[in-house]
């Protein structure tokens, strides 16, 4: 499904229509305009085993996308982002975060200009955090794209006093770690298959730091994250991990609600 939303025709009239125009012939024109732009897209993107269908809606944008993916079945919800920076300017009362929100299904914000070979998969080691799993690996098969699940375990510092005062030290690898790198290996042997490859790798340090450095040093195309609770993203949107990873990745970025 190709969607637009129009801006409902009062709000035009406020906006753009001025005084004495034709609101209705406006109107038509232009969803007229928009359905013609749709259709041609279609027409090129159609295949024997892909139908495309346009679609021209009028109202409150979040609302129709997400009522749309809702009642056609939508399995991804796909938005651009719009520029280089990610996220960043679209986060706080944007569309695409309120689609985020109360998305029916898996949402994908990208740059229109990227290809994914490669996807990341960020993972604290919970079952939420799971579930991006698994349309990560969905989506790696049918792009041909290859997965690496990835850990940041938090750096640990013990403080140790000698005679010119305190001193930072790091603990060398720890129990948990260790758990960690099991974990990993052990979704690496159960998803591994000849229709998709996948690594694993850990780092240290602050979680939503890591996650970007990782999947821009590395050529990541695509960051495969879930939400946690059944609110979205709203408790998540204020200093947290997904918060930096969502406004500051310029690579895609898949979010997934586990109750979607």
């Amino acid at each position: 499904v190709l969607l637009r939303v129009l801006v409902p025709s009062e709000e035009l009239v406020t906006v753009v229509a001025g005084e004495g125009m034709n609101v209705a012939a406006y109107d038509e024109r232009i969803h007229e305009a928009a359905y013609d732009y749709l259709s041609g897209k279609a027409e090129r993107l159609a295949r024997p085993d892909l139908l495309v269908t346009p679609m021209v809606e009028v109202g409150y944008t979040p609302d129709i996308i997400n009522r749309v993916a809702k009642n056609e079945g939508v399995d991804l919800i796909l938005m651009s982002t719009h520029g280089r920076t990610g996220l960043k300017h679209l986060v706080y009362g944007s569309v695409t975060e309120t689609v985020l929100k109360h998305a029916p299904c898996p949402v994908l914000a990208m740059r229109a200009d990227r290809l994914i070979k490669n996807i990341l998969v960020p993972l604290d080691g919970s079952v939420l955090s799971e579930k991006a799993l698994l349309p990560a690996l969905d989506f790696a098969r049918k792009s041909e794209a290859n997965v690496t699940l990835f850990s940041v375990e938090p750096l640990e510092i013990e403080l140790f006093e000698e005679t010119n005062g305190l001193y930072p030290q790091v603990e060398p690898q720890t129990e948990k770690a260790l758990e960690v790198e099991d974990y990993l290996k052990m979704l690496c042997n159960k998803y591994n298959s000849d229709d998709v490859q996948v690594d694993w790798a850990v780092s240290v340090g602050s979680a939503a730091e890591e996650i970007l450095a990782y999947a821009h040093d590395e050529g990541f195309d695509m960051i495969a994250m879930s939400t946690h609770g059944r609110a979205g993203l709203s408790r998540l949107f204020y200093g947290s991990v997904a918060e930096n990873v969502l406004r500051h990745a310029v690579e895609a970025v898949l979010v997934v609600r586990p109750d979607a």
